[in-house]
């Protein structure tokens, strides 16, 4: 299932999903913007796994603050959560119940 068609399509999945993608964009782009951030700030403040040529095979030296963006990233989406107006549940009991109808005739035909 395509996005048009999921876009196009009124039933559970929109009354449920479409409201929050909202959060995932707002978690996307903080996690997209802290990266490059926070691992300048590691390697500014010497928060990096340093390689050994023993078990770690990286030649340069790697951030440990990526975690943390993607942590502040998720929160951010959390938060926005709060703000959101979510979805009117006689709307989704509504759609519910038209799924559920539309499967019961079908498996009817069986």
């Amino acid at each position: 299932m395509g996005l048009v068609t999921l876009a196009q399509s009124s039933g559970p999945i929109r009354s449920v999903i479409f409201p929050y993608l909202g959060v995932f964009a707002v978690a996307l782009i903080v996690s997209l913007a802290l990266t490059p951030v926070l691992r300048r700030l590691a390697i500014r403040n010497g928060v990096v796994d340093w390689p050994d040529r023993g078990r770690k095979n990286h030649a340069r030296p790697i951030a440990y603050l990526g975690g943390a963006a993607i942590f502040l990233g998720w929160l951010a989406g959390m938060f926005t959560c709060f703000f959101i107006t979510p979805h009117d549940p006689r709307v989704l009991a509504r759609d519910w119940n038209t799924s559920a109808s539309r499967s019961r005739s079908s498996s009817a035909h069986w």
